[in-house]
């Protein structure tokens, strides 16, 4: 399907949240009746001193061996789980939404009735390689942002297609965001200057299904 589409060198800024939930931290700093917003600080605080290592381990982590893909495949968008993905978005906004729908998914067992809060760190860096837009077949191609097996199915095609013609990543639409666009990337090599752009409390409601 890629033959369709013609490779474009692309030099952009990414945005991405990364999950700071440490449950025993967190859990020692509530009961001590603090506020989320302080909590959140002070976790930022904890975080500070070892930012630049830890940013860059974040830019490692989707790449890095992992031994559960040998007992159970992690299936994601453009990837069956024998593809490695650094997720990342164009826009902020597209990278918030959908790490909610991420988080909304993670936060809603069943009965569950409290609402509940995460800490994620935002941060950007640069994405600099080969890379295809699959924003242009969009109309063509509607099921790149639907979530039904044969959608994801067709998703991870073109995933696979893309590492063997040894492009970084792909353009493609945002299926949380209208508008949205995500970039995949697939190649370490493609992406670095990672720099912190906020500490964020999400709250999710589930009886709502609502963040808070």
């Amino acid at each position: 399907m890629l033959e369709k589409l013609t490779a474009q060198f692309l030099e952009t800024r990414v945005f991405r949240y990364a999950n700071q939930q440490d449950e025993d931290e967190i859990d020692v700093l509530q009961r001590m009746g603090l506020t989320t917003e302080a909590v959140a600080e002070i976790i930022g605080l904890l975080r500070e001193r070892q930012e630049i290592e830890s940013l860059e381990a974040l830019l490692d982590k989707p790449f890095n061996p992992k031994l559960q893909l040998e007992k159970q495949r992690i299936v994601s968008r453009y990837s069956d789980g024998s593809i490695r993905v650094f997720y990342g978005a164009l826009e902020r906004e597209t990278a918030e939404a959908e790490v909610k729908h991420h988080i909304r998914k993670y936060l809603t067992p069943q009965h569950a009735t409290k609402p509940r809060t995460v800490y994620y760190l935002g941060f950007a860096c640069d994405f600099v390689g080969n890379s295809k837009d699959l924003r242009e077949k969009y109309s063509e191609w509607p099921w790149l942002t639907h979530d039904t097996d044969s959608s994801i199915s067709k998703c991870h095609n073109i995933a696979r297609e893309a590492v063997q013609e040894g492009l970084d990543g792909l353009l493609a639409p945002s299926a949380r965001r209208n508008n949205g666009t995500c970039l995949p990337v697939f190649k370490r090599t493609a992406i670095s200057n990672p720099e912190s752009t906020e500490f964020v409390a999400f709250t999710f409601d589930p009886t709502t299904s609502q963040f808070i």
